[in-house]
């Protein structure tokens, strides 16, 4: 079993939180109670071998299920694939609210795109997006 992760019961693999004392696989526990959380953009761009691309497609439904879990929490603010010439997928770029960048990084280690080797070079920076209803 892998560090930091208990099995719970039959099918139930759970892993330590920071925030909490254990969080279901996949799914960190991520308060958004904090009054001023931090806001994040990533910017991601995918290995060029020739499986790149099926890799990708593979780690797609895990990735877009993830995401819009933490979407529902508020986590999720905005994002897509960065598209080629030719509008092929080759990366990402997204908006994140976290309580800060190590809740951030936590959230980030079971990215599916990140565990599936799709994404190759990431940059992240802390932003403070735009209200346009402020």
């Amino acid at each position: 079993m892998p560090s930091g992760f208990f099995n719970s019961g039959p099918g139930f693999l759970r892993r330590r939180c920071s925030y909490h004392r254990f969080s279901p696989v996949g799914m960190s526990c991520i308060p958004y109670l904090r009054k001023n959380p931090m806001q994040f953009a990533l910017v991601a761009h995918d290995f060029q071998d020739d499986g790149a691309l099926e890799r990708r497609l593979a780690c797609r439904e895990a990735h877009l299920q993830r995401t819009r879990a933490l979407a529902a929490q508020g986590g999720f603010l905005s994002g897509g694939a960065i598209l080629d010439a030719s509008g092929k997928m080759v990366g990402s770029n997204a908006h994140f609210s976290f309580p800060d960048r190590a809740a951030f990084d936590a959230w980030l280690e079971a990215e599916p795109y990140i565990v599936g080797r799709v994404w190759e070079k990431i940059e992240i920076s802390e932003v403070r997006l735009f209200n346009p209803a402020a």
